[in-house]
């Protein structure tokens, strides 16, 4: 169970990452359109 916990764990790190990295680029690409 220890394994399943931290392999849950991990892949919530990789999601919360992954959608840190998307925000990121959205605001990238919405900067130039915006001025």
């Amino acid at each position: 169970m220890d394994v399943l916990d931290s392999l849950v764990d991990e892949e919530l790190r990789l999601e919360l990452l992954l959608v840190e990295a998307l925000h990121e680029e959205a605001e990238r690409l919405a900067a130039p359109a915006t001025r």
